[in-house]
């Protein structure tokens, strides 16, 4: 086992870090451009430390961690140990070949036990429960003696794709199948309408992924809310992976043009088939809104992918209506793992960092609900008694989830039960 701490270490890792990508069938947020450019645009007042494991010559897993400074209102008291990738990524793994996994995570634990004295909790986000990392390091780190606190956050959803479009329009509702169908032919026959297809090229690329931004950036604040693309940094990170993912053939970046105008956009990446849907919004007039240009861009999208041999439309983070209901996609969750060693100061330490967050945490989730209620009430145009349904249910959710979150991780850190 090696640890990687130099940006030249990172770089000459990337045949070995591509080739294990390729045995691995992992997502891909673990490919090395990916997390490349993630350190690149996102590494300040960060260090690297990327474990390595090798067998005879061979690397059999990589675990890209890094170590930050956390605390609270701007004050950095504490050390975390975590994975690379964190917040931008939908998924986070370590790297390596199914039969590898649980010796591969016993390295990495042996790690993280050796080194807790130099951090004050160990922290993976966004662990998928598709995949066995959650179960295996979740016990590896009990048994190594660190207390284990799990929390299931965010949830991908996903539906499996049949062999044709034909197929896929059966498993869809009627109603959603109906309204495909007349939103389509209405638009088609009120505008000139093309579906565009952005996939190589890397000026062709940056011009697409700048008008991604600016279609999303002004759906965004058309509703009152901050634009992220305003960000030069990370407008410069989604250039440079899209570029990258153009040259290995997994981009796919549909623009559903009306009239003159790119009205509604999908970010996709097309890998080990799965189809993962980054980012996607539209904006346009109210004329040509109320056809739902975003929902018919989806299905384009779908139809493209299925003709392409994906198997899987990942819908990635968030649990918003319009991925819910519209393919009847399945809720698969991720997992947020992390451990604190023995000791009274780090454990009060990390405690006062929960409620801490738990606060942010909060006020965020409340501001997404409500982006989600307009932006459902702005597309569907619902009636009273179906706004005031889905208010409840997410206000029940909500509930749900912020007792779940306290019993996790103040009072309990206990193993869930499968």
């Amino acid at each position: 086992m090696s640890i990687l701490k130099t940006e030249d270490e990172f770089d000459r890792l990337q045949d070995a870090w591509t080739a294990l990508v390729e045995r691995s069938g992992c997502t891909i947020f673990q490919t090395f451009e990916w997390q490349r450019a993630w350190w690149k645009y996102f590494g300040k007042g960060r260090r690297l430390n990327i474990i390595v494991i090798e067998r005879e010559g061979r690397v059999i897993g990589i675990a890209p961690m890094i170590r930050e400074r956390v605390g609270f209102f701007g004050i950095k008291i504490m050390s975390a140990l975590k994975f690379a990738g964190s917040d931008i990524s939908d998924y986070i793994d370590v790297i390596a070949e199914p039969d590898d996994l649980p010796e591969i995570l016993k390295y990495l634990v042996e790690y993280i036990k050796s080194t807790e004295k130099t951090w004050d909790f160990f922290e993976m986000r966004d662990v998928s429960e598709r995949y066995q990392t959650r179960d295996l390091l979740r016990r590896y780190l009990e048994e190594a003696g660190l207390k284990v606190f799990t929390y299931k956050g965010n949830v991908c959803p996903e539906v499996q794709l049949p062999a044709t479009w034909e197929n896929f329009l059966l498993h869809i509702s009627g109603n959603v199948r109906y309204q495909l169908k007349k939103k389509s032919d209405r638009l088609k026959k009120a505008f000139p309408v093309e579906l565009e297809l952005i996939k190589d090229g890397d000026d062709a690329v940056e011009n697409a992924v700048r008008e991604f931004a600016s279609i999303h950036g002004a759906r965004w604040e058309g509703l009152g809310y901050k634009n992220a693309f305003k960000d030069a940094n990370h407008l410069a990170f989604h250039v440079e992976v899209a570029q990258m993912f153009a040259r290995r053939g997994w981009l796919r970046m549909f623009f559903l043009k009306v009239g003159r105008s790119r009205v509604a956009v999908n970010f996709d990446f097309n890998f080990h088939d799965r189809i993962y849907f980054y980012q996607g919004n539209a904006n346009g007039s109210e004329e040509v809104m109320k056809y739902s240009p975003g929902f018919l861009l989806r299905c384009a999208a779908i139809e493209e992918g299925i003709a392409e041999g994906m198997k899987t439309y990942d819908m990635l983070r968030g649990d918003e209506i319009y991925k819910t209901n519209d393919f009847k996609c399945v809720p698969v969750g991720n997992w947020q793992i992390r451990a604190v060693p023995e000791g009274k100061l780090k454990q009060l330490k990390f405690h006062l960092f929960i409620l801490y967050e738990l606060l942010g945490r909060g006020t965020k989730r409340l501001v997404r609900e409500y982006q989600d209620m307009r932006r459902y009430s702005m597309d569907k145009n619902p009636s009273v008694v179906s706004v005031l349904t889905y208010s409840g249910r997410r206000i029940l959710d909500l509930l749900k989830d912020g007792r779940y979150f306290l019993s996790r991780f103040l009072w309990r850190g206990k193993r869930e039960s499968h």
